[in-house]
């Protein structure tokens, strides 16, 4: 046998080993990425870009053995971060200035303190859309159909959001004195700890049922405790239709007023 025959006998090998060990999560992930990506061509793109990535992660360590559907889903999970986060870049760069927070791998310190702004000087509303559209990448459309409300409604909502956003940061790009939750607001420590969770697990259910909770009451006890016990779902931004389709309901059966 030749070098060439041996690498391409080796090769063949590794190709029917990686698939032996996929085979049994292929109509699992399929279904996971359907559930995360907005169209069916996003899902069959984002099925293989994982496949590539975990048969690139198998070559890197061949002796591992073992492929587990948590494995794969959280690749899935991570290239469609990327995918949507490279897309809220290009879309910035067209549509002007929108509101951003930290990425996950800056000091959680910071991260916090943006979601402290956003609960001291926005309404829950201009706090979730802003959430739902410039860190999770929905439409104003889609938005609008997650929280019930118009597309017109959503747009009017967020161009108040950014313009405050705006006005609470400086020439120099720095946040002003006035951005800071000392100038008499009392931030509650609960809602902060919420939104950080929904926003760092990617979950768009979490930050409607919010929502609907300040709305209704003023208070976040009930999304609070889910989030403790672990009752919340997790995951990466979900399609409004899949959301809907999933059984997903806001909590309520008519139209959010967004103002």
């Amino acid at each position: 046998m030749t070098i060439h025959e041996f690498g391409s006998a080796s090769f063949t090998e590794e190709r029917s080993r990686f698939a032996a060990l996929i085979e049994p999560y292929r109509s699992a992930l399929q279904a996971y990425c359907r559930s995360i990506a907005r169209s069916s061509w996003e899902a069959d793109d984002l099925v293989q870009d994982t496949w590539l990535k975990a048969y690139q992660m198998f070559l890197r360590q061949p002796a591992r053995g073992d492929m587990s559907k948590t494995y794969l889903f959280r690749i899935a999970h991570n290239t469609w971060i990327d995918r949507c986060r490279k897309k809220r870049h290009a879309a910035g760069a067209l549509e002007g200035e929108t509101f951003r927070l930290p990425q996950e791998e800056v000091d959680p310190i910071e991260l916090r303190s943006a979601m402290e702004t956003l609960v001291a000087h926005l309404p829950a509303r201009q706090r979730v859309l802003l959430l739902l559209v410039d860190a999770f990448g929905y439409t104003a459309a889609e938005a609008a159909q997650l929280i019930r409300s118009t597309e017109g409604a959503v747009k009017a909502v967020l161009h108040r959001a950014r313009a405050k956003l705006k006005s609470l940061v400086g020439v120099s790009g720095e946040p002003t004195e006035a951005a800071a939750p000392t100038d008499g607001r009392v931030v509650n420590e609960h809602i902060v700890y919420a939104y950080l969770q929904a926003f760092r697990q990617h979950n768009p259910q979490a930050l409607v049922r919010l929502l609907n909770e300040e709305v209704q009451t003023d208070c976040v006890p009930a999304v609070v405790g889910s989030f403790h016990t672990g009752t919340l779902s997790s995951g990466m931004p979900m399609h409004p239709q899949a959301a809907l389709s999933r059984g997903f309901s806001p909590g309520y059966s008519s139209p959010l007023l967004v103002a």
